[in-house]
């Protein structure tokens, strides 16, 4: 038992030793570091790169170790396709910007399609077979970054309608003309242009020598709006029976022109006249123009009387004025008869236009697949025409008779996005017209519609309705009228028809007799 406590104790008295040994060794190590301060020291400062902001989980002091690289590293630069978004407060880093051009594959049209938008999203696919096409040619707003592009389209071109906001910035226009100076004109012509069937009578004064001439003129113009075109009848004497059944006269369609020697004749013909008028009131389109002296014999004797009865009381200055109008400024002539010679001097005029496309610019002497007059086709020329020599347009930013989408515009500028149609107004009221062209409000920034003059002046009431409706949908379109050697806006040639007849009447102006 002894023996066992004795080791007890040897072992505690072990232990004592062990910590009187450790407090040794703590005061020789405190005066090794007593004297270590008193020798001088060296500190170096060492800069410590992160590539983010460390995060420190402790406010007391921070013990850590790292060991510093033997050479500083090689900066890496970075390329991005654009400037990168930095989200961090701060960025230590260097970059560049690529400028490596990206190859751009040459593509084909064909044929060259017309854009005329500032985006195109459209799916295409690259033909193996390269064919050489014209350049292409884009409206100012299209913004291309290559200086030409080569493609072959397997798909259609969009078309787009043209935004709300740009709809109302479009210029309004004031559709105000004057047209008092052709009152009587029009009173007689707003009475029978919208007859689609059965006969209307015009009488006429046989004093104004040769203005039957002149009515026969509106009426053959006013049947072309019905479809309906023909040659007029002439009946001036009893002679004239034997080419053609005077019964004929009101009961089938056409255009008939009773002169006035019938007049002295009346007693022989008066039986077969009063057996015809009293047909008149069937279906079929017909015109009858008639002297004063026959009308005034005949009409308390007609029992069914025609669907309208028009007695003129034109001017012979109106006449005139209007001959010049529909001559495109060119007939000066003072007689009843004027409008009669104006036929062959306006077509004159476009003939010689298409003659010139045909020598210059044949390439744009394009026809409509279609059933297309030569009216139509030499109406076409003469816009080409006024185009390139008085609006200084390049040929080769015109397209003719080219889809632009699913339409078709007779004529279509890129340069200044515009939209042409020429209207013959055959089988079609010029008003009626005008509403068609419309359509072309969906892509074009303007529109023209181009009719001839005699057009617009029979159905003027109607043309400066369908300008106002079409200003008040924001849609920017004009009528313009070929004269001469270019084309005029309706403004322009309603003036110069109100300045020519004020000459008229005040003597100024020498009209041939």
């Amino acid at each position: 038992m002894e023996s066992r406590k004795e080791e007890r104790n040897e072992s505690f008295i072990l232990t004592e030793d062990v910590k009187v040994r450790q407090e040794k060794k703590l005061r020789i190590e405190q005066k090794a570091t007593v004297s270590s301060e008193t020798q001088p020291s060296v500190t170096a400062t060492l800069t410590l790169q992160f590539p983010l902001p460390p995060k420190v989980m402790s406010v007391g002091e921070l013990d850590t170790q790292f060991k510093i690289a033997e050479h500083n590293p090689t900066p890496i630069k970075l390329s991005f396709p654009q400037k990168p978004i930095v989200t961090v407060n701060s960025l230590d880093t260097t970059f560049s910007i690529s400028e490596i051009s990206v190859p751009i594959q040459k593509l084909h049209f064909q044929p060259p399609p017309t854009v005329m938008i500032s985006s195109l999203d459209i799916s295409f696919k690259v033909d193996e077979e390269k064919v050489k096409l014209p350049k292409l040619f884009f409206p100012p707003k299209v913004t291309v970054s290559v200086s030409s592009l080569d493609v072959s389209l397997s798909s259609k071109l969009t078309t787009f309608e043209r935004n709300d906001k740009e709809l109302l910035e479009s210029k309004k226009k004031d559709v105000r003309l004057d047209v008092d100076f052709l009152n009587n004109f029009f009173s007689l012509t707003s009475s029978i242009i919208d007859v689609t069937n059965g006969t209307i009578l015009i009488v006429y004064d046989e004093n104004k020598p040769g203005i039957e001439d002149s009515l026969k003129y509106i009426a053959t113009e006013i049947a072309l709006f019905h479809g309906y075109e023909t040659n007029p009848i002439t009946i001036s004497s009893v002679s004239d029976l034997t080419r053609i059944e005077l019964k004929d006269v009101g009961t089938r369609s056409g255009i008939f022109v009773l002169k006035k020697d019938l007049c002295n004749s009346i007693q022989e013909i008066e039986n077969i006249l009063f057996d015809s008028l009293n047909g008149i009131s069937g279906y079929k389109y017909s015109i009858i123009i008639m002297p004063k002296c026959l009308y005034n014999t005949l009409s308390p004797k007609i029992l069914f009387k025609p669907k309208r009865i028009v007695i003129e009381k034109l001017t012979r200055e109106e006449i005139s004025t209007l001959a010049y109008l529909a001559s495109g400024f060119q007939l000066d002539w003072k007689g009843y008869d004027a409008l009669d010679r104006t036929r062959q001097m306006f077509e004159d005029l476009l003939s010689s236009a298409r003659r010139w496309l045909r020598r210059n610019y044949i390439s744009l002497d394009i026809p409509n697949l279609g059933n297309e007059t030569d009216l139509h086709r030499n109406l076409k020329a003469f816009i080409l025409k006024h185009l390139i020599e008085n609006e200084k347009i390049d040929g080769k930013s015109i397209y003719v008779e080219s889809y632009i989408g699913n339409l078709k515009p007779d004529i279509y500028v890129i340069d200044r996005n515009l939209a042409i149609d020429a209207k013959t107004s055959i089988g079609h009221l010029p008003s009626d017209e005008l509403l068609d062209v419309q359509k072309y409000a969906g892509f074009a920034k303007s529109i023209w519609a181009v009719m001839r003059p005699i057009a617009v002046l029979l159905d003027l009431d109607g043309i400066i309705g369908r300008l106002k409706d079409s200003d008040r949908q924001g849609i920017d379109m004009e009528v313009l009228i070929p004269v001469k050697d270019k084309l005029v806006t309706l403004e322009e040639f309603i003036n110069e028809g109100k300045k020519y007849m004020a000459e008229l009447l005040q003597g100024g102006r020498r009209a041939k007799p």
